[in-house]
């Protein structure tokens, strides 16, 4: 963790034009070259100018994941960038009014350094360079906090969407793809100046589901602390931890993957370390606990897939609403969740016959949620098909009619002769 210790400051400059996803999903592989040593694709800075104004300035205050891979940093602005429509305003920025939107001016960088990641490398790694890894986590991560932040609606709907990150939202709030200046050029050396490309994001102040338990060596399941839990400091940083409330919480989770889903961007990295639970907003109290998807490198958009380049609608976009979580969330998705979701209602599932009165979990589900039907909250799956089904019929009724026509048209043909 030498490359970036407490106390550094990076100067950032936007990246103004990140790759688009590969390596991953259904990503097209991108055709043109790049010596990923020196940047991330994309990068649009002059690597060979010695004359570089920082955009903006960040701080270090402490590493919180320190592992092989990206590193992620909390941090403390210290020259917020000018104000983009491709990024939220940062936290402790001035504004106009020459005040502070945030105290204090904390965020978290999640650094993409390709000299921090593993040298290992075994039967099951994937044949890339620690350099294209790096790429590849960046543009994955980077695509889906933008789409996320300036989401694409449903089919047909033109109008602007809401951004679906920060403050109520599953995603924390987007500040931006940069990149950091690690390697300045010497003006007496011929090495290269190096960029390493970062996402940033907003602090969550709070504890992941995984940190909050521990796991049975037995079973595997999550193991509930006795009592109530403490995120942070106040007196509005103790969880209760009680059946209601860790459901609730699932339920506020489950509720956001499908708001998501109905923008096209499907989230596959559903595990308790990726899932923070805080009782704050930007230092503020908020009164419902908050859960908060950390981690979006394996999450889909769609809308950077082959399948997309084609014209194929994706099938959630033809929902009028999100649809009901019934539809796509069971227990067998939830499986990591075991004991904070009471494992009994996971289990159930893996054995056959199903209870004759159906899961538990299902049970749960419809009452959280509602009835799988139409609207006002929630559409179903049902509402499309149908669809799709009077729309076949009425091409075939078209068809049949044309034929008829034909027919028609052809025995006059024949009389007239």
């Amino acid at each position: 963790m030498a490359a970036y210790p407490p106390g550094r400051q990076l100067e950032l400059r936007l990246h103004a034009n990140p790759s688009r996803p590969y390596g991953a999903f259904d990503y097209p592989w991108p055709d043109d070259e790049h010596d990923l040593r020196l940047g991330p694709r994309g990068v649009s800075i002059d690597l060979t100018s010695d004359e570089r104004e920082a955009e903006a300035v960040i701080e270090v205050v402490r590493p919180l994941v320190v592992k092989s891979g990206a590193q992620i940093l909390l941090c403390k602005v210290i020259q917020a960038p000018s104000d983009s429509d491709q990024f939220a305003a940062w936290p402790g920025a001035i504004t106009e009014s020459g005040q502070s939107n945030g105290d204090p001016s904390y965020l978290v960088a999640k650094v993409f350094d390709y000299k921090l990641y593993s040298k290992s490398r075994d039967v099951l790694s994937p044949p890339f360079s620690n350099a294209t890894l790096a790429d590849i986590d960046l543009s994955c991560e980077s695509a889906a906090y933008r789409g996320l932040f300036k989401p694409v609606g449903k089919l047909g709907d033109t109008a602007p969407t809401s951004k679906l990150t920060g403050h109520p939202n599953l995603a924390p709030e987007y500040y931006g793809t940069w990149l950091i200046d690690v390697q300045k050029r010497n003006h007496d050396s011929s090495d290269p100046q190096r960029f390493v490309g970062t996402v940033l994001m907003e602090y969550i102040e709070g504890e992941t589901i995984e940190d909050i338990c521990t796991r049975d060596p037995d079973s595997g399941d999550l193991v509930l602390p006795p009592g109530e839990v403490r995120l942070h400091d106040g007196p509005e940083g103790v969880l209760d931890m009680g059946m209601h409330r860790r459901m609730l919480t699932i339920k506020h989770l489950l509720h956001g993957l499908m708001v998501q889903l109905h923008h096209a961007i499907y989230c596959t990295a559903l595990l308790p370390r990726n899932v923070m639970i805080t009782r704050r907003n930007n230092g503020k109290a908020i009164p419902i606990p908050r859960p908060v998807l950390i981690d979006y490198t394996w999450s889909e958009v769609y809308d950077y897939t082959r399948l997309a380049a084609t014209g194929h609608a994706h099938f959630h976009r033809k929902l009028d609403l999100p649809g009901h979580p019934a539809e796509v969330y069971g227990p067998e998705e939830l499986p990591d969740f075991a004991g904070w979701v009471p494992s009994r209602w996971i289990r159930e599932a893996y054995v056959r016959p199903w209870p004759p009165g159906g899961l538990l979990f299902d049970k749960w589900m419809l009452k959280a949620f509602g009835p799988k039907e139409e609207g006002p909250k929630y559409s179903i799956f049902e509402t499309v098909r149908s669809r799709q089904r009077e729309e076949q019929e009425n091409r075939e009724q078209e068809k049949k009619q044309e034929r008829e026509q034909e027919t028609e048209r052809e025995r006059e043909r024949e009389a007239e002769q």
